[in-house]
């Protein structure tokens, strides 16, 4: 069989692109170990794993297949153009740029960018994948070959780490009898922090001691600056954001709030929703985008960012227990209905190495 080689624009620790790279990067070394993760950029910690996508020249051979997980734009897109062999493609999904245009033209202009390159493969890509049917439609619109849709997993080894019982403690301790709600992505304007600001505010006209933890970081300083002018209009206190955090803190937060609330405008797919779940967390969450397709029944959905809204559907949650009860139990029957990591990673590696032999 040819050798599998994936090329990814940027690879970092905990990114949901990344871990799904190297968890195939395991399945496909077990067919040819020879096989590579090149990147136009990588965290320091991945040195060793992955390399930087110029040194494929040296060993590159004429029948590798190249699989291009797109996400964002990259010098490497257009490279994967004017190489001859067989491609692949795993579209994450790209922010729609009308979303970041107000806090950051130029960031919105290379989204635009991303969408532009991602289509311009299209002619060559022998198969196309996608992590949600939202993604596939954009592949279709597009004109690439009739995309397999291939839900993104849970890996379930990460989800063994302890909760860190310090942070727990002090969570748990600085809590009242209210809802405490949390929110994991990172601090951008299509995932909708600001409602949930505003959500806050108006919780607390019911709760007044509810809390909210929002778990990521942010880089784009026009926006963080918006959620903290809000911190201080609606004068929500401290202990709000809470930044990268380990796997052990990110589970002392899902253990010690009361619903996982999501906002998001736009999901490709929408991991942390499922790793809510996982920890028995109710959730709550505007639909939108990939967002229903992944909760798939198993979360109370809005149709509305509506601050009012969104706090009557949270307090509800956290008063009405067979309520909650029946949304774990959903949300576990929606886990088991994922299949497991090791099915969709055998399928992946099924369509990659057919793309040779032109199956599809």
């Amino acid at each position: 069989m040819a050798r599998i080689h994936q090329f990814l624009a940027c690879a970092v620790p905990r990114d949901a692109v990344t871990n799904h790279a190297l968890a195939l990067r395991k399945v496909f070394k077990q067919v040819d170990p020879r096989t590579r993760v090149w990147a136009e950029a990588h965290d320091a910690s991945l040195d060793g794993v992955v390399a930087h996508y110029s040194y494929y020249e040296e060993v590159r051979q004429r029948d590798d297949i190249c699989l291009w997980h797109a996400s964002s734009d990259s010098a490497i897109t257009p490279w994967l153009q004017r190489r001859a062999g067989d491609l692949c493609v795993f579209y994450h999904n790209v922010t729609p740029a009308d979303m970041i245009a107000p806090f950051d033209r130029a960031l919105a202009r290379r989204l635009e960018v991303a969408r532009e390159q991602t289509a311009a493969l299209a002619p060559m890509c022998r198969v196309a994948m996608a992590g949600s049917r939202y993604s596939a439609a954009e592949l279709v619109e597009w004109g690439f070959p009739e995309p397999e849709v291939i839900g993104l997993y849970l890996d379930e080894a990460a989800y063994q780490v302890e909760p860190d019982q310090a942070l727990f403690d002090r969570l748990r301790a600085e809590r009242g009898d209210g809802p405490a709600v949390l929110f994991v992505g990172r601090l951008s304007p299509n995932k909708g922090q600001h409602h949930l600001l505003k959500a806050l505010a108006s919780l607390r006209r019911l709760h007044p001691d509810a809390r909210l933890w929002l778990v990521g970081t942010g880089h784009l300083d026009s926006y963080v600056g918006v959620l903290e002018e809000l911190v201080d209009v609606y004068g929500l206190g401290g202990g709000i954001f809470a930044g990268a955090v380990s796997q052990a803190e990110l589970a002392a937060y899902m253990r010690a709030a009361d619903a996982f609330c999501s906002l998001s405008a736009h999901e490709g797919f929408g991991i942390p929703l499922l790793e809510a779940m996982r920890y028995d967390l109710p959730v709550v969450a505007y639909e939108s985008s990939a967002v229903g397709e992944t909760i798939d029944g198993a979360g109370l959905m809005l149709d509305s960012c509506d601050p009012d809204v969104v706090a009557e559907a949270i307090s509800w949650v956290h008063e009405d227990l067979k309520l909650r009860e029946l949304l774990v139990v959903a949300g576990r029957a929606r886990l088991k209905r994922l299949g497991t990591a090791e099915q969709a990673e055998a399928r992946i590696l099924e369509l990659v190495a057919d793309s040779v032999a032109g199956v599809r």
